[in-house]
Formats: C-alpha cells, structure tokens, sequence
C-alpha cells in the first residue's frame, strides 16, 4: 500500500490520535508519501519514522499512491 499525506496545523490535543494513525499505516508497511512541511511540522510533536519520502507537489504522487490523506486545517 502506498499512502500520501498532507497535514496542516493540528491542536496539541490531536497528537496522540495522529500518532496513532502513522503507527498503523507503518503495521500495514505502508510507503509513506508525506508532503515536506508537514514532516517537519510533525518531527516536534510525535515520533515519526525516518524512510517517509517528502513531496512538495501533487504532480510528485500523481498515479503513484493507493491512498491520499489530509490532516488538520480549520475543519
């Protein structure tokens, strides 16, 4: 399985959920594609793992993931 990620700002109060979604993605052996802000916004708040590949445009991905996930924003 091959998932993208992009994520904006969450409250501190979603930390432990969003941890919990990269900790099963990572069980099913998912290749993380995860948008290069967002790893660096997330490094400070949980425990990622370090063979996430950035991407910075959607042309990046296009045709080549199973899964597109977007974390976080205003609602």
């Amino acid at each position: 399985m091959k998932a993208a990620i992009y994520g904006r700002t969450f409250s501190d109060n979603f930390s432990p959920f969003i941890q919990k979604f990269f900790d099963r993605l990572q069980e099913f052996k998912a290749e993380l594609f995860v948008h290069g802000s967002f790893i660096e916004y997330l490094k400070n708040r949980i425990k990622i793992n370090s063979d996430m590949i950035p991407f910075s445009s959607h042309m990046e991905i296009h045709s080549k993931v199973d899964f597109l996930f977007s974390i976080g924003g205003d609602g």
